[in-house]
């Protein structure tokens, strides 16, 4: 549903969405709203795993929203580089991205005491709450392996935005973090 807002906020430029969906309840709620607000000549939907939409997409993008598996998401944004779908000044915006230093939940701390924000120093925040077992022991035991997994991948992808030299990082903090 990220296509209806996209569209909403570009449709005096005329921009063109393109959403991937993979999900078969996603795709049923888009095409039901797409239909309902006259928004199929203006947005493409293209169902199918990811990894086999994304070979299915020509030319450059301006913007690409990256809100899937937290696991996928380093493979989606290599590719999309490599493949150079994102035009030369583009922008890639990844839901989900938060990571915060572990003594300190203060980004001016990082500044001020000219330390990097690293995986070994760094929690990663999601649905507002921290998904380290140290730094949020309410959370329940039953999902903490979830969580943890998940925190593992937002680690591996942010270090490797970080390492990338095709990408400069900005992070902004509102909610649960858009990279």
């Amino acid at each position: 549903m990220n296509a209806f807002s996209w569209h909403e906020a570009t449709e005096k430029n005329k921009a063109e969405i393109i959403t991937l969906e993979l999900d078969a309840k996603m795709i049923a709620a888009s095409r039901e709203t797409f239909n309902k607000y006259h928004l199929n000549d203006c947005v493409k939907l293209i169902e199918g795993l990811v990894d086999k939409s994304l070979k299915r997409l020509d030319g450059t993008f301006d913007l690409v929203f990256v809100n899937a598996n937290k696991e996928g998401k380093e493979g989606y944004v290599k590719y999309i580089l490599d493949h150079k779908l994102l035009s030369p000044h583009g922008l890639i915006m990844c839901d989900n991205g938060e990571l915060f230093p572990q003594d300190h939940f203060n980004l001016s701390y990082l500044s001020q005491r000219n330390t990097a924000l690293t995986a070994e120093n760094a929690l990663i925040f999601t649905r507002g709450t921290t998904i380290s077992t140290e730094g949020n022991p309410q959370l329940p035991a039953k999902v903490r392996p979830y969580w943890t997994e998940n925190g593992k991948a937002l680690r591996k992808f942010c270090d490797f935005c970080k390492n990338d030299e095709r990408v400069d990082v900005v992070l902004l903090p509102l909610f649960d973090g858009v990279t």
